[in-house]
């Protein structure tokens, strides 16, 4: 051997002999653990270990030395807590991600396929048309013959509604083939072209949109009182016919100075029944008692209070009924104004909505309203209720569409809406969660309230659909004095946000989980807020729908929960705890409202639906059918309550 060689074999002996061995990492005892990722932050996680360890239930502590989570607990605990770890691995799995593709550079790659016969021909349709749409960016290159200009509204700015470069037209400019542009100095809007239709039309889509956004939808509610069925008057109780379906004010309404109608709101809810005048068990009673007087009799001793009784023909005898037989006139007549009533307030409302390119729904519900401002009298005639304290605009009431917190008699009234071949086989109801978060916008970085309604399949999400600028354009709310419930017939209207997950509110949506406690329970809800979206509310709708054609009717049980404290991001949450409150809803509606409002949010620039207003109550549509179907339905449920 070569001494070189020998005199380095004798070292390496030496070496390996005196080392110390390794030491090897001792076995841990823990029951479970969880692997840190490489691009997790582990500074963070350390910092927020003893918040996760005290939402889950489970033990945990860092091993450093082997880069994992070491978990002692119940099983179900440490499925909590690796899920919890899960979510906050998340977020730092996106930024990593996001940084890859943004430091991605183009390297080899698999060259292009020749196309078949098929694919060239769409291909060079593609071409076409966009070299069709570049044709009419800017200002004309060629004579037009057709010619049409807007001065743009000094309240609106054009740039912010059309984009920077009016980029918004373009596909307005490809469809009308016109030349469009914005003259800035004058702030002036041309439409060029070639054929008189195309440019008008042009005109006019851009007009609507104008008055789409100059036009918002306000919310507007309307009072009617139901026509009563006797000769009554209305009196103010403060029971309510339904003592646990009382709203309860939130906070008490001064009174208005000078205003000699209305007053300060009472803690306690207020509403307006119907008292019989003169104890008449009804009309055709009093007819009678009007005829016999005519005829030479005497008034009877169940005159109005007051009245004395007189030979018949006497003048101070019909004299002193002319009020009630007033109060009988207009009382038949009270229909009928209703009726237009409630047309002069679709109609306006409709119009409004028409121009809006959002979800819209109406609905009829029925339920309990009661005043938060109502007039100083007590007792009212029927005239004076109707003409001078329901239409007086200072009236303010609370609606509230639940018939009953009872599971009892709501399954009651499953079993008597259900048609008879289908008592033995109730569908389980459909599941619908709708979430309200709070996420920051993107342009003004304010928080702005969210609605997501999102529906499962098995445990994890299926459809889901965000709602924002939520309002209600119209509120009918038909007060019923002679009976159990009242109803209101509603328009709302919500902008619907795009469907995209990884939009900050689709992040948070598809984090969404459903957990099973045991077998045969229902599941729970398992959520995380974001750093983008804050979950502040939720309420849990399981929905019965029954077809009565034309007519859907839907009776919902909802139950809601409040979340006082806003939980910490990416911290996996079980919604273990019970509902706030549980109530019962019923509501009815048209498919052909439906049809028609679905038009609505896919429309493009200054498009307008096909349908028009009168569409919602013209034939088997008009508002007398309507009502009919509403006393109908109510009546089965006040029905049923007399039963209970």
């Amino acid at each position: 051997m070569d001494p070189d060689d020998l005199s380095a074999q004798q070292w390496q002996n030496s070496f390996s002999a005196n080392a110390e061995p390794e030491p090897q990492p001792q076995p841990s005892d823990c029951n479970d653990y969880w692997f840190i990722p490489t691009y997790a932050d582990t500074k963070v996680l350390e910092e927020r270990l003893e918040t996760f360890a005290h939402d889950t239930g489970a033990h945990m502590t860092f091993n450093k030395k082997q880069e994992r989570i070491e978990l002692w607990g119940q099983t179900s605990c440490i499925q909590r807590a690796k899920s919890s770890l899960d979510q906050f691995a998340a977020f730092y799995q996106d930024l990593h991600e996001t940084k890859q593709k943004m430091t991605k550079t183009r390297g080899w790659a698999k060259p292009d396929r020749e196309l078949t016969a098929a694919e060239k021909r769409k291909k060079e349709r593609e071409d076409r048309r966009r070299l069709e749409s570049q044709r009419y960016l800017g200002r004309p290159t060629e004579e037009c013959t057709y010619q049409h200009r807007l001065n743009w509204p000094k309240d609106l700015p054009a740039f912010r509604l059309l984009g920077g470069n009016l980029q918004l037209l373009d596909a307005l400019r490809t469809e009308c083939k016109s030349f469009i542009w914005m003259d800035q100095p004058e702030m002036v809007l041309y439409v060029y072209g070639n054929d008189y239709h195309s440019t008008f039309t042009a005109m006019t889509r851009i007009k609507n949109y104008i008055l789409k956004r100059k036009r918002a939808p306000f919310d507007n509610v309307c009072h009617i009182l139901e026509k009563p069925s006797k000769l009554v008057e209305m009196h103010m109780v403060n029971a309510s016919p339904m003592p646990y379906l009382g709203v309860p004010l939130q906070h008490t309404v001064p009174a208005k100075q000078g205003a000699p109608h209305s007053q300060g709101a009472s803690n306690a809810s207020v509403f307006i029944r119907a008292k019989e005048v003169a104890a008449f068990e009804n009309l055709h009673e009093f007819d009678l008692s009007m005829a016999s007087i005519e005829k030479g009799g005497e008034v009877k001793d169940r005159a109005p209070p007051g009245a004395v009784p007189q030979k018949a023909g006497e003048v101070a005898a019909v004299r002193r009924n002319d009020a009630y037989i007033n109060s009988l006139k207009y009382t038949e007549s009270m229909t009928e104004r209703n009726i237009e009533r409630i047309r002069n307030a679709l109609e306006d409302s409709l119009n409004q909505v028409q121009l809006l390119d959002g979800e819209i729904k109406m609905r009829i519900r029925i339920g309990q309203i009661s005043l938060q401002e109502y007039p100083r009298g007590s007792v009212w005639e029927i005239k004076e209720m109707d003409a001078s304290v329901i239409r007086d605009p200072r009236l303010k009431t609370e609606f509230s569409p639940f018939f009953t917190k009872s599971s009892e008699s709501f399954s009651a009234l499953v079993k008597k809406l259900t048609p008879p071949h289908l008592q033995d086989h109730i569908v389980p109801p459909d599941v619908i969660w709708s979430l309200g978060v709070l996420k920051r916008a993107e342009d003004t970085n304010i928080p702005i309230n969210v609605q997501l309604d999102v529906t499962f399949r098995e445990k994890t999400v299926s459809l889901w659909n965000a709602l924002v600028q939520k309002t209600t354009p119209l509120d009918i709310r038909v007060i019923s004095s002679e009976r159990l419930f009242s109803w209101a017939w509603t328009l709302s209207s919500a902008r619907r946000l795009e469907g995209d997950k990884f939009s900050p509110e689709g992040v948070f949506v598809h984090r969404l989980s459903l957990e099973p406690k045991n077998k045969g329970d229902e599941p729970t809800l398992v959520f995380a807020n974001t750093k983008d979206v804050q979950l502040r509310y939720i309420r849990r709708e399981k929905k019965r729908v029954f077809v009565d054609d034309p007519w859907v009717i839907e009776l919902v049980e909802e139950a809601f929960w409040t979340l006082q404290a806003p939980y910490m991001p990416y911290q996996a949450v079980t919604l273990s705890f019970p509902a706030d409150q549980v109530l019962y809803s019923v509501s009815m509606y048209r498919d052909s409202w439906v049809n028609r409002f679905s038009e609505n949010p896919h429309l493009s620039l200054g498009q307008v639906p096909t349908w028009d207003p009168e569409d919602f109550f013209k034939y088997d549509e008009a508002i007398d059918k309507t009502m009919d179907e509403v006393h109908r339905i109510r009546d089965k449920i006040e029905t049923l309550f007399a039963e209970f």
